[in-house]
């Protein structure tokens, strides 16, 4: 009776170890684009004069907020060459 204890709270055990596991590979796959939109921003630099361009993903809302950040980047070039004028 203690083995068949031992046994089924191993399977528990490696249950949930590997749940764990698989949602930290598909959390950091998934997340991914986020990052490298967030890493472009944090090196961005309005004063140098370029334009942010994001790599296109295959999540739609990356997408669009790569697509929104490229527009409002551009837009914040052309107020500031106004500005500059």
């Amino acid at each position: 009776m203690v083995s068949l204890l031992y046994e089924y709270g191993l399977i528990v055990l490696i249950f949930f170890l590997s749940t764990v596991f698989t949602q930290k590979f598909l959390a950091k796959k998934l997340w991914s684009p986020f990052y490298h939109t967030l890493n472009r921003l944090e090196h961005y630099n309005l004063e140098k004069g370029y334009v942010v361009i994001f790599e296109p993903t295959q999540t739609l809302e990356f997408n669009r907020l790569n697509n929104n950040l490229q527009h409002w980047i551009a837009n914040n070039h052309m107020v500031l060459s106004i500005q500059c004028n």
